[in-house]
């Protein structure tokens, strides 16, 4: 997907069926309780026919395991703790960047800022 936001594509319903493609690839994951945590344009592959392919689960996590381990640390903020240095600076929300207790709407954040960058694609890469 980077190559194709790098190209500056200008075929408007080719980005919204890309758009929806990675809403429906999030929806199925959260369904699993999995929290993506770096997503990014360079982990959403696209397929030959423009399929939409979420990859590099690396930091992935699930949310039941990690309330599981917390509640049994009593509680010791360690669903915090799994932010730190986790994900790609840019598209990390503030509650990753904040090292506070999170869900899966920060791969919703994430995604907020790869919307941007489909629609407005600027040089910087950033």
């Amino acid at each position: 997907m980077r190559e194709f936001i790098n190209s500056n594509f200008d075929d408007e319903e080719q980005k919204i069926q890309l758009l929806r493609g990675i809403l429906e690839g999030l929806a199925y994951i959260h369904s699993k309780h999995i929290i993506h945590r770096d997503l990014k344009p360079a982990n959403v592959f696209l397929t030959d026919q423009n399929k939409v392919k979420i990859g590099d689960f690396g930091l992935a996590t699930s949310e039941e395991r990690s309330i599981s381990i917390s509640m049994e640390l009593n509680d010791c903020d360690l669903l915090g703790d799994k932010t730190k240095a986790v994900g790609t600076g840019f598209y990390r929300a503030p509650e990753q960047l904040k090292s506070q207790k999170y869900d899966e709407k920060v791969d919703i954040y994430s995604l907020g800022i790869i919307i941007f960058e489909l629609f407005y694609p600027f040089k910087t890469a950033m």
